[in-house]
């Protein structure tokens, strides 16, 4: 029954014109006693607030950067010609595609400020509560202010706590941040495309996957993973993907 469904049902299709902004996420999973990685995509037309969910591919092994390349290497020409910009939650082979193919990038702000409160949160049982809390208001400011004057001063004070902090991954994740912090903003630059975010998109399908997972109490084969999320694409279609702009 499975089989047939795959075979008799089309991959969803995207609409044939115009520039398309493209989600992508890579997900992990031990299968058959071993890593296995889905490297999935999302497209979506400029003014739409519903997303394509593309063919994935599946790798061997963990998510590299190596992978990502020739993963995008292998996209359809008439889908990558059509990327103004790329939504992804900051790994370095989504990076590196976005700058050598020349797309806009729009990195996650959920996964940044998941990274920073995992090492300074500013919750009341946090040891580093002060700490905490001061980074979370100047990096939420960095992301939604339109700039000027004031946007260097808390580059600077937030360069100054990277330099002065205890935590090694805070000082990386904080370093990161102020080096490229225009890759956050893109979306205040460029309002008419209207980026999401977040890759939410990314996490909302993952979440159906491992619901899918769990229903099935886990697959032993890599294969049978694969025909289930297939599946799961062809029936679901499309994803939601609001950009920043719209109501949620």
């Amino acid at each position: 029954m499975l089989d047939d469904f795959l075979l008799k049902t089309p991959w969803p299709s995207i609409p044939q014109k115009g520039p398309l902004i493209l989600v992508a996420d890579g997900r992990v999973k031990y299968v058959e006693k071993g890593w296995f990685t889905g490297y999935f995509f999302f497209a979506r037309m400029i003014n739409e607030i519903e997303a394509t969910i593309l063919p994935p591919v599946w790798c061997p092994g963990t998510e590299t950067s190596t992978k990502w390349r020739e993963v995008f290497e292998n996209l359809p020409q008439d889908i990558l010609s059509r990327i103004v910009a790329l939504v992804c939650d900051g790994h370095t082979g989504l990076v590196q595609e976005a700058r050598r193919r020349g797309w806009l990038l729009q990195r996650c702000h959920a996964h940044l400020i998941k990274r920073i409160q995992s090492r300074r949160s500013r919750w009341y049982s946090s040891r580093h509560r002060p700490e905490g809390e001061e980074i979370y208001t100047l990096v939420k400011k960095v992301l939604t202010d339109q700039g000027g004057q004031e946007l260097s001063v808390i580059l600077s004070r937030l360069k100054e706590i990277a330099l002065n902090t205890s935590s090694r991954d805070l000082k990386n994740t904080l370093s990161g941040f102020i080096n490229n912090y225009e890759d956050w903003r893109t979306y205040l630059k460029y309002p008419n495309l209207n980026l999401p975010t977040t890759n939410n998109t990314a996490e909302s399908f993952s979440g159906c996957i491992h619901s899918l997972v769990h229903r099935a109490r886990g697959f032993r084969s890599r294969l049978k993973l694969q025909k289930w999320v297939a599946a799961l694409i062809k029936n679901k279609k499309t994803i939601k993907c609001r950009g920043n702009s719209q109501p949620s």
